[in-house]
């Protein structure tokens, strides 16, 4: 007998005692996994496109520069500094700005 063949009969039975060891585990039943996706999640339904969303305007833009300006400033205040430009920021963000950074220095 050639070595080749030798390792061949060793494949062969090695491939058969691990199918009686699935066997007896019971992990025989069923259809096997579909391999390429995680089997728990399900798959997306065919036929949904999904929706682009919209670039911001320029007003929007600049809103969100300005809530930022003011993040920025009032994120080293105490709490009680806090709430003095929180309540000067409902009349006018500019001006909430503006104290925020006088009261940080």
């Amino acid at each position: 007998m050639s070595f080749e063949k030798a390792v061949q009969d060793e494949i062969k039975r090695l491939r058969e005692r691990v199918a009686a060891l699935v066997e007896l585990a019971g992990f025989g039943d069923g259809p096997e996994p579909k391999r390429g996706r995680n089997p728990g999640r399900p798959a997306k339904p065919t036929g949904v496109k999904k929706t682009s969303r919209k670039a911001p305007t320029a007003a929007r833009r600049r809103q969100m520069a300005e809530h930022g300006r003011y993040l920025a400033a009032v994120r080293s205040l105490s709490k009680a500094d806090k709430e003095k430009v929180k309540a000067l920021r409902a009349k006018s963000v500019p001006a909430a700005i503006r104290e925020a950074k006088r009261l940080a220095k």
